[in-house]
């Protein structure tokens, strides 16, 4: 049987967890830090089959990561509901994992000589390692009880998920 002590850290711990979430501090320093400055490029018109194959995967990983982020979102909801940190701290692990596949993935397909495709693969790519980054940094504030990092990882990782659901918009209109 867990002692009162305890209960009590887990519930303080809790209560720290979810507000630091829930509030968005507009610090100077995590605005500063962001890393996802870099502009989504122009999006491929004209395409070899090949690269048009190419284009389809990275429009399947763009899709792939959506769907990740949104049901890690759906988790964490969830969690917040019970009160259940250590549900919230391994779903976000589990994401983090995930993506970092999706990651790979795209890091593993074919170069070709399309300006514009490269640079969709390099931005796909700059979005979904910041958004890794911002889950590592939030684990990290969470593990050692450090509201900026969670803050500063939070910031981080809800700005390039913002921009790969643009991303997502706009490629499948394609």
């Amino acid at each position: 049987m867990k002692s009162i002590p305890f209960y009590l850290l887990f519930i303080f711990s809790l209560a720290f967890v979810l507000i630091t979430f829930l509030t968005n501090n507009n610090d100077e320093e995590i605005t500063r830090d962001n890393n996802v400055n870099q502009k989504q490029p122009n999006l491929p018109i004209e395409l070899s089959n090949n690269e048009k194959e190419i284009f389809t995967e990275f429009v399947r990983n763009v899709q792939l990561s959506s769907q990740i982020m949104k049901e890690l979102d759906l988790l964490l909801e969830e969690q917040q509901k019970y009160d259940e940190l250590e549900g919230a701290i391994e779903a976000m692990s589990i994401a983090h994992e995930e993506t970092l596949i999706v990651v790979s993935k795209i890091l593993n397909d074919p170069i070709t000589e399309n300006k514009e495709l490269n640079d969709l693969q390099n931005y796909i790519t700059k979005l979904l390692t910041d958004y890794t980054a911002g889950l590592s940094l939030q684990l990290e504030g969470i593990e050692k009880g450090d509201s900026k990092k969670v803050q500063k990882g939070y910031s981080l990782s809800t700005s390039a998920k913002e921009k790969l659901f643009k991303l997502k918009k706009d490629v499948e209109q394609i």
